[in-house]
């Protein structure tokens, strides 16, 4: 089996990373935690994806961004300021994030480039 090359993450994606392992350095020190707490707590099948996320090796979603933030008992905003809280969605656009959920991830990173690609040009 041959590994499949991984997207490099974005400058906010590794930024978001490093406020997030910013926070779980203190927790941990402050509780006694270990990685392998966090993979058992948070459901994750092994500790290297705790690693990576914590090391900014591949990008945070939202379902790993609501756990960190349970976990580590702080909002998910506290590493990710742009964290749009699902609260605050209206039914149409649960759907939409729900639709895009079940696409595969390289239909979402093609979307989420072309949604880039008309923010840009929508502001100049």
């Amino acid at each position: 089996m041959c590994d499949m090359e991984r997207r490099k993450l974005t400058k906010y994606e590794a930024e978001t990373a490093e406020r997030l392992k910013s926070i779980w350095l203190k927790v941990k020190k402050r509780r006694g935690l270990t990685q392998e707490d966090v993979r058992l707590a948070m459901g994750f099948a092994t500790q290297g994806a705790v690693s990576k996320y914590l090391n900014g090796v591949i990008p945070l979603n939202t379902d790993a961004k609501i756990k960190f933030a349970r976990f580590l008992n702080c909002k998910v905003t506290d590493f990710d300021p742009e964290f749009v809280e699902i609260g605050s969605l209206t039914n149409a656009q649960l759907q939409w994030l729900d639709a895009l959920d079940k696409l595969p991830e390289s239909v979402r990173e093609k979307l989420a480039d072309l949604a880039q690609q008309l923010a840009s040009s929508s502001t100049k």
